[in-house]
């Protein structure tokens, strides 16, 4: 009897290892076949794109900021004040409108180089009616009155620079458009008396004499007086852009206030 029961037992674990091993067959196999596909299964990286060459722009290719700051422009107005000018007698030629794709635009330049009572510029100037109108109406009535109070002669000429000039303020890269690039602001470096003697608006003197006193009270007598024709007035102490003239514009200010330093 133990003899059967040794076989019985003997039988059921051969039983046993027997379906373990076919298992084991089985999984080796279904391994086999899939990693073999997996190996044979062409490779299709996702490719990496080459870097791209960029163009490195200058500041002269940068577009300015826009013109927001544009001054408004009305053709009825404009004639208007190109009717007060001929009225003074101020000689001006009308040049084609400007238009520079940076933003910069001037829709009726006037090309002038005198003002009213035979006073010059040193220069030809490109500006719009309104500065030029303001520009005229100071010197008339602060320029040579004071030049007349203070050095005790009139002045002939006005020592004249920038007018139009398409570019930002300050020349920084990429900000608003300055006044210049509406022809809508005006540099001042001097005035020249009649004995032609030129008051520079940089001058700086160390002896403060009788004389030096006299030309730095009429600089600051025009400087002071051109707040009342111009909403922005700038020179020497402003800032290092304009430590050697007199910025003037008519810029455009929904507020309306006027920028005097």
């Amino acid at each position: 009897m133990w003899t059967c029961l040794l076989r019985l037992e003997s039988a059921r674990i051969i039983s046993k290892f027997m379906r373990l091993w076919v298992l084991t067959v089985l999984l080796s196999g279904f391994y086999l076949s899939t990693s073999s596909a997996e190996d044979t299964e062409q490779w299709n990286p996702v490719p990496i794109p080459s870097p791209a060459l960029e163009r490195v722009e200058t500041d002269k290719d940068q577009p300015f900021e826009g013109a927001k700051n544009k001054p408004p422009f009305d053709l009825a107005t404009a004639q208007k004040c190109e009717a007060e000018l001929k009225t003074r007698r101020i000689a001006f030629t009308v040049k084609e409108q400007i238009s520079d794709e940076r933003g910069c635009i001037v829709e009726r330049p006037l090309l002038v180089n005198s003002l009213s009572g035979g006073i010059t510029l040193s220069n030809d100037m490109t500006l719009r009616c309104e500065v030029l109108l303001a520009l005229d109406d100071w010197t008339k009535d602060i320029v040579r009155p004071t030049a007349k109070l203070h050095l005790g002669q009139d002045i002939k000429r006005l020592q004249t620079s920038t007018s139009y000039h398409c570019r930002t303020r300050n020349n920084k890269p990429g900000g608003k458009i300055s006044e210049h690039g509406f022809a809508n602001g005006a540099d001042i470096s001097g005035f020249a008396l009649e004995d032609e003697t030129v008051i520079n608006v940089s001058s700086k003197e160390d002896n403060l004499t009788e004389d030096i006193l006299s030309k730095s009270k009429f600089l600051a007598g025009v400087r002071a007086g051109a707040c009342a024709y111009f909403t922005t007035v700038l020179g020497p102490g402003s800032d290092g852009s304009h430590q050697d003239h007199f910025h003037v514009d008519r810029a455009y200010r929904k507020s309306g206030y006027r920028l005097c330093e």
